[in-house]
């Protein structure tokens, strides 16, 4: 469908009208004229234009006067605008553009310079309306995608785990296993997407990093103890250092599952550090692993939920996929970051004695405390 542009003229002399009329003539543009400014507001919402040409002098109600009470109304703070005047006050110049001008022109313009400028805000004009409903499309379209997903989580969750529970009984370990998989997805994605809907609420509370370290190791012990896993931790975690995040999930999803990757792909007896640093109101958290490292190619996602980064640990663990996705949205939600340094096996100059993976996690600081105080 092609669109007519339609253009709205403003100014208090005729003639002037009839100028700018002229010299757009061939340019196949629709034209609304009027020399009184309060005529045009009112007819504004009936033309619906995409451009208009403003005289600043006027009586009654100036230009910029026009422009002002056509965005408090309307709230037209796209259309673009083009005055052309004879002032060269620059106190009311800038003022014209300080209300929303985009270009202003001398009534001695050059017919090229009426006729550039208005193809080309037209066309900007024209190429922002689009980009907004392909946007507007696009939200829309991951709104109907997010309740499509809802709605088959709840589905599925209820006889997954019926199912792990039968599984149990019959002592099925693998159906049991699967099972535990699947329903572990479910609940990440769930968990995603109400926080991300802001229908789960975080509230932020002083957490001490050092305690929120070991109450995540101990749910690990088991899984360092099958691949004799030792840990350190380095002098920056001799002090407490307290951050702001919310602990459960702290503990539960962003340091478990930084953790948990970190066993996953340490070769037996392989060991994991952790160290703290902090600088200008932040905390640095680094942990460190000695395993196989991160193939380049996933990097770019490795925090992107839309694509599938997991992969087999070095006994053949499986994971969900979504761990690190998660760590990163929990993350934001307490105003910290998390980034990644990897040196994986086959990369240039990498070899067993210094192949692995560094996670650094960002806080806000609250305060550090000395143990011995």
């Amino acid at each position: 469908m092609v669109i007519t542009p339609r253009i709205l003229l403003v100014d208090d002399i005729k003639t002037n009208l009839k100028i700018y009329k002229h010299v757009l003539a061939d340019e196949g543009y629709a034209f609304y004229s009027y020399t009184d400014p309060e005529e045009a507001l009112e007819h504004l919402t009936s033309i619906q234009p995409h451009l208009l040409i403003l005289d600043i002098e006027m009586p009654k109600m100036d230009g910029i006067q026009l422009l002002k009470a056509i965005r408090e109304k309307y709230g037209s703070k796209n259309i673009p605008v083009i005055f052309i005047t004879t002032l060269s006050n620059e106190i009311r110049l800038k003022e014209a553009y300080e209300v929303g001008a985009n270009d202003i022109l001398s009534k001695d313009f050059k017919p090229f310079q009426l006729k550039f400028k208005v193809k080309s805000l037209l066309q900007q004009f024209f190429l922002e309306q689009k980009l907004m409903i392909f946007g507007r499309q696009m939200r829309e379209k991951s709104e109907e995608n997010e309740n499509l997903i809802r709605i088959l989580c709840h589905d599925l969750l209820n006889p997954l785990t019926a199912l792990k529970l039968l599984s149990k009984r019959n002592k099925d370990e693998r159906s049991e296993s699967i099972t535990d998989k699947a329903i572990k997805i479910i609940e990440h994605v769930r968990e995603m997407l109400a926080l991300e809907a802001g229908k789960k609420e975080l509230k932020l509370t002083d957490v001490n990093l050092r305690q929120a370290i070991e109450e995540s190791l101990e749910y690990m012990k088991e899984k360092m103890q099958k691949k004799n896993i030792q840990y350190f931790y380095n002098s920056g975690l001799l002090e407490d250092v307290i951050i702001s995040a919310e602990k459960v999930s702290l503990v539960n999803q962003v340091l478990n599952n930084i953790i948990s990757n970190a066993i996953k792909f340490s070769e037996q007896g392989g060991n994991i550090y952790f160290n703290t640093e902090v600088s200008n109101n932040q905390v640095y958290l680094k942990i460190r692993d000695e395993g196989i490292g991160i193939p380049k190619r996933i990097l770019p996602d490795l925090f992107n939920k839309y694509v599938k980064t997991s992969r087999p640990g070095t006994a053949k663990e499986t994971g969900t996929g979504f761990g690190l996705p998660i760590v990163k949205t929990y993350m934001n939600f307490y105003g910290g970051d998390v980034k990644v340094e990897t040196k994986a096996i086959g990369d240039e100059g990498v070899d067993e004695d210094n192949q692995g993976t560094t996670f650094i996690l960002t806080f806000n600081l609250v305060e550090v405390e000395s143990e011995n105080s």
